[in-house]
């Protein structure tokens, strides 16, 4: 049976760091300090670990991130999806856990925003994720040259987004 669990950062316990990490290592292969310090580096004490469980082994993970946005000239709080990854491909687990954390943006009625390679914007778009033209966004250090910005929950079309904070 798949659940899940979310967890604040600052409440995450040694173990279910060392289990996510196991999971992130699935799909990028870095060691198991370059993960840790990753995390440390770029989540804060209030973002989110998503985990989701098949039969109380964990077999999905992403992050949630708070920060804030303007998009078409107006300030707004969102929740960013970051290191979406799972176990095993094939069992419908990315596909779960995002619908999952889709459901958390909604209710929160903030923007959802993640950043993806070309690979994945088939995925991302299948659940409800629009693509913004790369000329209409603006990132920190030009990192909108070479990855995609979503958003999700997002009511009209972006015009303009600006984000000047760390990549998640």
């Amino acid at each position: 049976m798949k659940t899940f669990k979310v967890i604040e950062h600052k409440f995450l316990e040694q173990e279910v760091l060392e289990s996510i990490i196991e999971i992130k290592s699935v799909r990028w292969a870095y060691s198991k300090a370059e993960h840790l310090a990753w995390i440390n580096e770029n989540i804060s004490e209030n973002d989110y670990h998503v985990i989701m469980f098949d039969d109380d082994q964990i077999v999905g993970y992403l992050n949630l991130v708070r920060g804030e946005v303007q998009i078409n000239k107006k300030k707004l709080s969102f929740l960013g999806v970051g290191n979406v990854c799972t176990k095993k491909s094939g069992f419908g687990y990315g596909k779960d856990i995002l619908e999952f954390t889709n459901e958390i943006i909604s209710s929160t009625d903030k923007v959802g925003i993640l950043f993806c390679k070309d690979h994945l914007l088939n995925f991302y778009r299948k659940y409800g994720w629009q693509l913004i033209e790369k000329m209409k966004v603006r990132l920190l250090n030009d990192n909108q040259l070479y990855i995609n910005t979503m958003v999700f929950n997002f009511p009209s079309s972006v015009e303009e987004l600006i984000y000047l904070g760390k990549i998640f």
